[in-house]
Parts: C-alpha cells; structure tokens; sequence
C-alpha cells in the first residue's frame, strides 16, 4: 500500500499554497496530521526516530528513508497538510558541516566547539567530504529516488547565522565577544551569511524537478524556494544589540515564547514595520493549560496584534509533543470565532 494522498489533492496544496503566499486565500493554512492509520506494508526493522542523526553513519540512507515511508502510510493527512519529511541532522545542522561535534540529546541535537578557540582565531575551511553534509546529500537523493515527486522533501534546519557561531562560541563567550569584538563577529557572521546561501542553494537545486515543490523544516509548501530563518541567540541579548547583529536580512520572527520575558504586542510595536511577528499561543498552555486559557492567548492576538496585519497566529515555539487535543482545537476553534 502506498502513502494515502491523491493528485488530486497535490493539486489543491499547490494551489491553496499559491493563493496563500500571494495573500489571496482568504485563511490560514492548517495542517492537521493523525498517526496509527493502518499502513498496509510491512514495519522495517529500523527503529522510528525524529531525528536522521540519531541513526549510527553506517546505516543505509535508503533505509532510514524506508522507515520514514513506513511512517508516512500509518498517516492520515488532514486539512493542508501534506506527505512531508526533511532531513533533520540538528537546529543549526551548519556547524556540523563546518567541523563542530554533534551530541544527541533526548530529543533534540547539539553542537558544540572540537576545540577552545578565541573568536580572533576562529575561521573555517569547509569541507565537502565531511560526513554531515554527504549524510544530508544522500538523505535527500534517496528520499527522492524513492518517492519520485509524491513526498515533499524539505531543507534541512540550517539555522540562524548567530546561533551558527555560538556553536564556536558557545553562548556566553559570543555575548562577550559582542562587546569585545564586534567587527570580528560581523565578519564571521557575514562568512556564515555567505556559507549559508551556498548549502541552501545547492539542496534547493537538488530537491528541484523531481520534488513537488520546496519547503523547509516548518513544512510550508511553496513553489520556489524559501526558508524560515530562527535566532535563538537573540533572546541573550538586548534590543540594539538585535538591530546591529540580527535584523539586518530577517523578514520575519518566529517562536516569540512570553514564558521566556518576551511579549508579542511588544514585539510588534517595535518591529512590525521591519519583519512579521509570529506566534501568540503559549506552548505550555497548549500542553499544561485549558481550552480557556488558549482561547484568551487567540483572543490578544486577534485584538492587539492581528489588526496591525504583519503577523501569523501560532503557538510560541511549536505544536509540542505532549500538546492536548482539546486545547489544540480550542486554539483553531477560537481563530474561526474571528474570521
């Protein structure tokens, strides 16, 4: 049995996707995916991860790409959603390209320094034989000579320049070097900046043709190429700081986490002539909370921050596992009380 998900309904992604990106849709794109649907095929014997790099190097790409078809046929897709996987090797998967080791965490990834470098002598030579980045290559040539256009096969979680470098410079040394350093981190950023254009374009230009259109790890389809940039780096640091070393070439801001000292409303009135503010709806009260206390999270949002335009109703950092149902629909439920 192959993944359930028609032409035809490829055909209205495509098209929905076309009218929301142009600003013509008329709603937001919600994408509702349920796993435990009879997959009709056999379960390979490797096991499911979220993460690519949980799997050792010596393991097949083709048959963590088979896994993730298994994974895709136990899918039921609902809404906008459709069949999506991206090679996710680590936030921030860069530095690992650049020479920084890799721990795996409990669920997430992390990168840090191979050696203790000061920021005046911290440069890189990139190598294209490193084995994170032929592991990413291989990831999505296998993903598309599998499914031949059926799966949309996204970027891989590149990441933000700055949070790129404080895996050299883990956080509070690169807090420092601001002070001490600034035109030192400017030109590593702006080294970063053009490192980064190379791999996007180069994985975009692969998933080109045979891929049904382009996405990255947000799982947003488009029909050319995009990518939605993160700075995690700039929670540590204050607002002026933000305008010299991150708001140059950011369009929009996503994961604005009020738990963490941030306001969206705030946010907003700062920056809403600059890039688009994203978020309004606490992970934890999706998670810890009530269907009311998500309804008055969509209700601020709707009424201080949505008439300004420049924004995108979301939770503060993702859909997270351990999210309650009810509290999910309450927060959909709520934006149709508004529309």
């Amino acid at each position: 049995m192959t993944i359930d998900f028609s032409a035809e309904r490829w055909h209205k992604v495509k098209t929905d996707a076309r009218q929301w990106w142009a600003g013509e849709l008329g709603r937001p794109l919600i994408q509702v995916r349920l796993t435990g649907k009879e997959p009709g095929r056999k379960e390979p014997p490797l096991p499911s991860h979220e993460f690519a790099s949980f799997y050792d190097l010596n393991v097949p790409a083709e048959a963590i790409i088979d896994r993730w078809d298994y994974d895709l046929c136990r899918t039921l897709f609902l809404g906008d959603a459709f069949p999506h996987v991206f090679p996710e090797l680590g936030p921030g998967v860069i530095a690992a390209f650049l020479g920084a080791e890799r721990e795996n965490g409990q669920d997430t990834v992390w990168f840090d320094p191979s050696q203790d470098v000061e920021i005046t002598d911290t440069n890189w030579q990139f190598n294209p034989e490193n084995e994170w980045y032929v592991r990413c290559k291989d990831l999505i040539q296998a993903a598309l000579e599998r499914w031949q256009g059926s799966v949309q096969c996204g970027l891989t979680d590149l990441g933000g320049n700055l949070d790129i470098l404080s895996s050299f410079r883990p956080s509070e040394k690169l807090v420092l070097d601001l002070y001490d350093f600034p035109d030192r981190v400017k030109q590593l950023t702006w080294k970063i900046h053009e490192l980064w254009w190379t791999f996007f374009e180069e994985f975009a230009q692969m998933a080109s043709g045979t891929n049904p259109g382009y996405s990255s790890w947000a799982a947003i389809y488009s029909e050319e190429p995009h990518y939605m940039l993160q700075c995690d780096f700039c929670y540590m640091i204050s607002p002026a700081m933000f305008d010299e070393f991150v708001k140059p070439g950011i369009d929009g801001y996503q994961s604005i986490q009020e738990s963490a000292g941030m306001d969206i409303v705030e946010v907003q009135k700062r920056y809403g002539d600059k890039f688009v503010v994203w978020g309004g709806v606490w992970v934890e009260h999706l998670i810890t909370g009530r269907p009311d206390d998500v309804r008055k999270d969509v209700d601020r949002f709707m009424r201080e921050v949505a008439p300004n335009n420049g924004c995108i109703l979301g939770t503060s950092h993702s859909v997270a596992v351990g999210t309650k149902y009810d509290n999910f629909m309450a927060m959909l439920d709520q934006f149709t009380q508004w529309i």
